[in-house]
């Protein structure tokens, strides 16, 4: 079986956060969007995990980090990695994709008004043993990002 994180229930920190403006959107309204997102996107065929967390500016001297990790507990093929941003502003997403064949990483910017972003993986990412999801905000004090990881198990 595989070992899957969802992250449906609650959503929690993801990545490091400066200073905040006076003015922030409204969090908990953006907590609900993702939460019910993702309440939807567990229900889709070939979903395998899902992920989600706040972001914040990043902080100039912040140390790289991997954010939300899932790992499985068998090599899965992995189809594609949609991002979700919730709350206003714009977003860094970093994905890491580790398998039994290497690693790849990369980072898009995504607006944040809820719609689905596709990240641009390499065709046939084949023997996925993890895959890391993190980011940050270009613009914005406060959102919600997510990832819904789709592919196969054996």
């Amino acid at each position: 079986m595989l070992a899957i994180t969802l992250a449906v229930a609650a959503v929690t920190p993801l990545g490091l956060s400066a200073c905040v403006p006076a003015e922030t959107p409204d969090l908990g309204a953006a907590r609900q969007e993702a939460n019910d997102f993702l309440e939807d996107a567990v229900d889709q065929p070939g979903v395998l995990a899902t992920t989600s967390g706040t972001v914040g500016p990043k902080a100039e001297d912040a140390p790289d980090e991997k954010g939300i990790t899932v790992t499985f507990a068998e090599t899965v093929d992995l189809d594609g990695v949609d991002v979700i941003c919730f709350g206003g502003g714009e977003a860094v997403a970093t994905v890491q994709v580790v398998s039994t064949s290497g690693g790849s990483s990369l980072s898009i910017p995504i607006p944040c008004d809820g719609e689905t972003h596709e990240a641009p993986l390499p065709d046939g990412t084949r023997g996925v043993t993890e895959v890391s999801v993190n980011g940050w905000l270009d613009r914005g004090s406060v959102s919600v990002l997510l990832a819904v990881l789709r592919g196969t198990a054996p």
